[in-house]
């Protein structure tokens, strides 16, 4: 919806936008590097402003793929609170010691969040590693 945009979720700037999913099971987000790589360090994300008990993320996993098909998880976060309020920001580290390049990062929710639904309802999602172009 208009209210929920997707580009929401790269609008680092705006504290008070939101990218919420409709509630389906498994929700998740997924970036495309195109003709470009990323090997991954860490990435941040930031809750959206909203109520003491509001959709924010509990439990997810963070993915990667070069073919859209084969998934490798680099982290997973179970009942994680360091989300659970109000424009809250944490940064998260990933586990990429081959320091594998990758096309696809995707950030799929894997259980209910801290309202006990399923949405995927954040502010903001950003990765930190090195890019890697190819022309």
């Amino acid at each position: 919806s208009e209210q929920w945009n997707l580009i929401d979720v790269i609008n680092y700037d705006d504290s008070t936008t939101e990218f919420c999913s409709n509630g389906d099971e498994n929700p998740w987000i997924c970036f495309d590097f195109k003709k470009n790589r990323i090997i991954p360090f860490n990435y941040t994300i930031r809750s959206h402003d909203g109520s003491e008990t509001d959709h924010y993320p509990r439990s997810w996993v963070i993915e990667c793929s070069n073919d859209n098909d084969e998934w490798t998880v680099i982290d997973e976060q179970n009942d994680c609170s360091f989300l659970k309020g109000s424009n809250l920001v944490h940064t998260f580290e990933v586990k990429n010691n081959d320091l594998i390049e990758f096309r696809y990062i995707r950030m799929r929710i894997t259980g209910h969040d801290w309202c006990n639904c399923t949405h995927l309802d954040i502010n903001c999602i950003e990765f930190y590693g090195e890019l890697i172009t190819y022309d």
